[in-house]
């Protein structure tokens, strides 16, 4: 919950998404409950020999997996519903997929668990954000 009115905190949500070059690839917003969902765009955050090691600071990566893994990537999806007047209810989802070279099919997208870490981090700067501040270190 923040203390925030909806449309705030929907418009600095969106500018933090800006800011960080996040492109949104829907915005929905229902008349009668008056909930808006935002969801990216795919965003690779990591590629190259550090990939396992990021997926597995945000995900939950199979120990037994022994995969090459080359690149990962997140979907967005922020829900921002009116509790109040002056209140606002956020919730952060996030969908995380590693990228593979192995297997017979060759390189694909595999979907992985979030651990919550990631999340926390946007709720956390979203709530900065509608308290005046930048969190400019939010997505290092």
């Amino acid at each position: 919950i923040m203390s925030a009115a909806r449309d705030e905190v929907l418009t600095v949500t969106k500018q933090m998404l800006e800011t960080r070059e996040i492109a949104l690839d829907k915005e929905d917003c229902n008349a009668t409950t008056g909930e808006c969902t935002l969801i990216s765009k795919p965003v690779i955050f990591i590629k190259g020999i550090q990939t396992k090691s990021q997926l597995e600071h945000y995900s939950e990566v199979p120990a037994a997996d022994v995969r090459n893994w080359v690149s990962g990537r997140y979907v967005l999806r922020i829900q921002i519903s009116p509790a109040s007047p002056k209140t606002s209810q956020v919730a952060v989802y996030t969908r995380f997929e590693g990228r593979t070279t192995d297997g017979a099919t060759g390189s694909q997208w595999v979907p992985l668990t979030s651990n919550g870490e990631f999340e926390d981090k946007v709720l956390r700067c979203i709530q900065d954000r509608v308290l005046g501040g930048d969190c400019k270190d939010i997505f290092r």
